[in-house]
């Protein structure tokens, strides 16, 4: 069920625990069109982060995703160094190609005839990106032997922060998750902070280096905490949450769309296996594969002054709008009479994305699109390696034979509503690590 019959089933009503800080979003008109949606994100017109506290609040209320204005600016700038290209490419390389390839020659085993090795991809992905989700943010410890536990509280935390899509009851929702935040920040996240800050003093007093100082989230709010303390005490964990999931969830969920969609779309255009392994035609095709499966199905805006919408809609300061973000991308005026279809050679319509509003726009564009898709156009970087964790993954998964494993149906969550798998199983070559 997509997002707008959802909404129409009643599945949102009371998404709100802050009825004095804006209406359910059942009760705020919805903006659908691709020319809505890329307006608000670019105009200074609308504030982000709901203009007020909405139901995640507890868990990445004053993170980068709540912040307008000259506040989101200067977050940006903060940490936009976390974001440079020899980091990522350090990500890719360093962390996420050896435990996926370790994974695989596991899984592989000696080879068999005419046998092929079945694995679930989300899980498979998520055991990798995990790695990459620990090292962005700076968690100390996060590794095989604690796995189980950490992917518990993977999934809970990722209600937490994506409550405002979660389809049951919110509240009750809410305290559970509150229960594995706490565990996370006993765990995880305190430990780490206080070794860096020991870092941060030791570097401060002459002893080390600024070389010597790990370049992860954690060590920029403590270098710059100046800025944090500006906001609840909170903010820190809130920040911490909010880039922790970016890998493990959103990425991991994506690339079964994306293998979904390629392997429908190949038996109709032969000739194209060969480019499997090919960087630039995967990126083509996880640009199409998030504009038609976007991570977020919606965002909340509020007007901060009186505005017209392209579509003639007018909005008074202080009102809400839901901006949907599936509808827009799937917006048969920008993208197309086959705007539902998968096509990676879509053609280009001026000022539209290839990625649709999968990764909003403007200058709220996510922070961590280079991480995803990479920034190149032929999809490598100069070491000749995938750019963008998405691109890198399929592409070493493509190097084995994957393909989807029809004996195994897929299943779709129903947790929320976003657009993600709950299993997507593949079958690969044995032998081919």
């Amino acid at each position: 069920m997509d997002t707008r019959a959802r909404r129409e089933a009643g599945s949102f009503a009371g998404t709100t625990f802050y009825p004095d800080r804006g209406p359910s979003v059942d009760d705020m008109p919805w903006c659908t069109s691709y020319a809505d949606v890329d307006h608000v994100f670019r105009s200074k017109d609308w504030e982000q982060g709901g203009g007020g506290v909405r139901d995640s609040h507890e868990f990445i209320g004053d993170g980068l995703l709540a912040l307008s204005g000259d506040d989101h600016f200067q977050r940006r700038r903060i940490e936009a160094g976390l974001f440079r290209r020899p980091n990522l490419r350090s990500y890719e390389r360093d962390i996420l190609l050896p435990v996926l390839r370790e994974r695989l020659a596991a899984a592989s085993g000696p080879p068999a005839e005419d046998e092929r090795v079945r694995l679930e991809l989300r899980g498979l992905m998520r055991s990798c990106l995990y790695r990459v989700s620990a090292a962005f943010v700076g968690l100390d410890g996060v590794d095989d032997s604690v796995l189980d536990q950490y992917f518990e509280l993977i999934e809970e935390l990722g209600i937490g922060t994506n409550l405002e899509w979660v389809v049951s009851n919110h509240r009750e929702a809410m305290d559970r998750a509150l229960v594995y935040k706490a565990a996370f920040m006993e765990r995880f996240f305190q430990p780490s902070w206080e070794r860096r800050a020991d870092l941060v003093a030791r570097f401060e007093r002459g002893e080390i280096a600024e070389d010597e100082l790990p370049l992860d989230l954690i060590t920029v709010m403590i270098r710059n905490a100046d800025h944090f303390r500006r906001w609840a005490p909170g903010v820190f964990a809130a920040e911490a949450l909010l880039f922790h999931g970016g890998p493990v969830n959103s990425v991991a969920n994506a690339i079964p769309h994306t293998v979904c969609e390629l392997s429908n779309w190949l038996p109709a255009h032969p000739g194209h296996e060969k480019a499997l392994t090919d960087p630039a035609f995967l990126r083509l095709c996880c640009n199409e594969a998030l504009r038609l499966h976007p991570p977020t199905p919606f965002f909340i805006r509020r007007a901060v002054r009186d505005t017209t919408l392209p579509s003639r809609l007018d909005v008074a300061a202080g009102d809400y709008v839901v901006l949907d973000i599936i509808g827009a991308s799937h917006d048969a005026a920008a993208f197309g009479d086959d705007a539902d279809e998968f096509n990676p050679y879509r053609a280009r319509n001026r000022g539209v994305k290839s990625t649709g509003i999968a990764f909003g726009g403007g200058v709220h564009t996510c922070i961590a699109m280079g991480m995803t898709i990479g920034d190149s156009p032929s999809g490598t970087d100069s070491a000749g390696e995938p750019a963008g964790l998405m691109v890198c993954s399929l592409r070493e998964l493509y190097r084995r034979g994957m393909r989807p494993d029809r004996m195994s149906a897929a299943e779709k969550s129903s947790i929320n509503v976003r657009d993600e798998y709950s299993s997507y199983w593949v079958t690969l070559n044995k032998g081919t690590a």
